[in-house]
């Protein structure tokens, strides 16, 4: 065994270790690297999968959102024009979907 003082020798201490394996143990040995790593690979395909799926939820979601708020400022833009018509609250709420509550705040406004 040579002195493990340095990553390099502790790196050349293990190889030193697996070449002196029996057969059977180097293929055992070989065989459960090689599962690590293919455990590695899949977890970090399926992390990136995830982030993926993740902005893509996102992006849905604030899209949606988007299109709720842009529609309900629109009608709360429609329901002043037609408060300046003089239709009536009922009328407004009824043309725009707002409640009366929303058709009041914005006469109060």
């Amino acid at each position: 065994m040579l002195p493990t003082t340095s990553p390099v020798l502790q790196m050349l201490n293990e190889k030193i270790d697996i070449l002196s394996l029996k057969p059977e143990e180097r293929k055992l040995y070989e065989s459960r690297m090689k599962l690590k790593s293919d455990i590695a690979t899949i977890s970090e395909v399926q992390f990136k999968a995830g982030i993926e799926r993740g902005k893509s939820l996102g992006l849905a979601e604030g899209e949606a959102r988007g299109r709720s708020e842009g529609s309900h400022q629109k009608a709360l833009e429609t329901a002043k024009n037609l408060l300046q018509f003089g239709l009536s609250r009922e009328k407004i709420a009824q043309a725009t979907g707002l409640t009366q509550a929303e058709v009041e705040a914005i006469c109060n406004s």
